[in-house]
This record gives structure tokens, C-alpha cells and sequence, in this order.
């Protein structure tokens, strides 16, 4: 055999296995899956969620409000087992956000559960695939609102796989009772602040470090006024690290929360609270 077909082979070894690695770890990772190309797949989830997609019968449900339009909104997809969203609304093409429900579902055994934590929430919005384990798929995190049509608060969460039970479940985030902003669903990142004696709330939060080994890093700022005028400022930096389907909250001061609040600020620059941070710096 000569030496350019040894050459050859071996290139052709290594392609073809590089090949089967793509393909093994496309199959073995978390995506949003579109109707239009996996049609097959949302025409029997669609027809398994019948129950779900049924339109409220607005004399058993009264005096609820009634939600005639029902639709599956995403589908994310590992393996056999997709996460499902149902969106819920009023009515077709109605301007009031209506809510939703996500569920478990097995493609192969048709059986569908609902996820705790997450059977009414609103104004569902995906924000990224993150890995935070090196052996388990990435968690999908998503804000939403604590209400509408109200002073909301808007709360980042996640979807952990449990490879043990084989279910997505809501991540449990560590909460501190005298940090408002935290909850065991996840932090609040933003809140309407209108009706109350809070007269701002800002954060600046993002993922720090690599894969798997990520934590999340949050500075909130929220400045108060009683009604005799006095302001109150509170200024509390947070990093969140993960563990399985859990998260701890440790407080951070000195240089740790320095070097925190410098790697958010470099992805975020634009934040209000970084440039109030570089403008007091270069003022030194």
C-alpha cells in the first residue's frame, strides 16, 4: 500500500468518524423543532394534546375568564421526549397575552405530564440553550411574567433534564427571604415599579465562566422613598453556580464582586448600572 493511500484511508477514517460523532451529538441535543420540518412529529403531538387544545366551555369555567383559542406554541426536542408549550388566548388574534402550559411528552409512549411550577405562567420568552453539566443536555432558559395587566415582575428561569426520572422539571434556584428578588422559580431581572414606593430597579445579570462550569452573576440596585421623602438604596451582587437540578446564591463583596460585575459590564456595557460604574471610575 502507498504511502498517499495510507495518507488517503486514514483522512477518510477520521472524516467518517468525525461524522458519526456530528451526527450522534445532533440526535443527543436539545433544539426547537419547526412544524414545517417535522411535521409527522407536531401532527401527533397535536393530535395527542386534544384535551389541552380543547376551547374552555365559558359556562363550566365561569366566572374564569374563558380561553377559546389554544394552540402548541414550541416544541423542544431530546431524544424521545419533547417539552411542550401550549399558548393560550382568549381568542384567536386577541391583543391580551393569554397564558401557558408546558408539559412532558413521550414520543413513544404518547403519555404527556405537565411540569410543575409552570401550568399558568405568561408571556413565555426563550432566551438560550446553556450547558451547565458535562453530562447532561443544556437547560432551556426563559423569562416570563409574574402577571399581566399589573405590576409585574419578569423572572429568568430553566428547564432541567432529570436524566434519572427522564423529564424536564423546573430548576430550583436557591432564595434569600431578605432578597425580594430572588425565588425559588429563579431571579427577577426587571420590575414595573409604577405603583410602588420603589422609584427605580436595575440589574445587570448574565453567565460567567465556560461550559460546564458556568455560573450566573446578577447586581440589582433598587432605590426606595417613604412617604415623608427619605430614600433607601439597596445594592446586592449575587452569584448563582448549579448543581444537578439545584442552585446556590452566594453574596459576593470586594475583589470577587469586582471581578464579577467586570465580566457582566463587558458583555453589557450599555447597561445603565455599568455606565454609571465606569463614569464614577474614570471621575477617580
Amino acid at each position: 500500500m502507498s504511502i498517499k493511500h495510507t495518507i488517503l484511508t486514514f483522512s477518510s477514517s477520521l472524516l467518517c468518524a468525525w461524522a458519526i460523532s456530528a451526527q450522534a451529538q445532533s440526535a443527543d441535543s436539545v433544539r426547537w423543532i419547526g412544524e414545517k420540518e417535522n411535521a409527522a412529529v407536531w401532527a401527533n403531538i397535536r393530535a395527542d394534546f386534544l384535551d389541552e387544545l380543547r376551547p374552555d366551555d365559558p359556562v363550566k369555567v365561569a366566572p374564569v375568564l374563558a380561553y377559546s383559542y389554544k394552540y402548541i406554541y414550541r416544541i423542544a426536542l431530546y431524544q424521545d421526549l419533547a417539552l411542550v408549550i401550549v399558548a393560550h388566548l382568549e381568542s384567536e388574534g386577541s391583543k391580551y397575552p393569554g397564558y401557558y402550559s408546558v408539559f412532558n411528552y413521550d414520543l413513544k409512549s404518547h403519555t404527556r405530564r405537565a411540569i410543575k411550577g409552570v401550568e399558568v405562567i405568561s408571556v413565555f420568552k426563550f432566551v438560550d440553550f446553556v450547558r451547565l453539566d458535562a453530562v447532561a443536555p443544556p437547560d432551556i432558559f426563559f423569562t416570563w411574567l409574574t402577571c399581566t395587566e399589573c405590576e409585574a415582575s419578569k423572572v429568568l428561569s430553566a428547564f432541567h433534564y432529570d436524566a434519572d426520572k427522564r423529564e424536564w422539571s423546573l430548576r430550583t434556584w436557591d432564595a434569600d427571604k431578605n432578597i425580594w428578588w430572588t425565588s425559588e422559580s429563579g431571579p427577577v431581572i426587571w420590575s414595573d415599579v409604577s405603583a410602588s414606593d420603589t422609584i427605580s430597579f436595575d440589574c445587570v445579570h448574565g453567565f460567567l465562566g465556560t461550559a460546564p462550569e458556568r455560573a450566573f452573576g446578577i447586581r440589582c440596585r433598587a432605590v426606595t422613598e417613604s412617604e415623608e421623602g427619605k430614600r433607601s438604596i439597596t445594592d446586592i451582587t449575587g452569584q448563582y453556580t448549579f448543581r444537578g437540578p439545584s442552585s446556590r446564591l452566594e453574596i459576593v463583596n470586594g475583589e470577587k464582586k469586582t471581578r464579577l460585575l467586570s465580566e457582566l459590564c463587558e458583555a453589557s456595557p450599555k447597561n445603565k448600572l455599568c455606565k454609571s460604574a465606569a463614569v464614577r471610575a474614570s471621575n477617580k
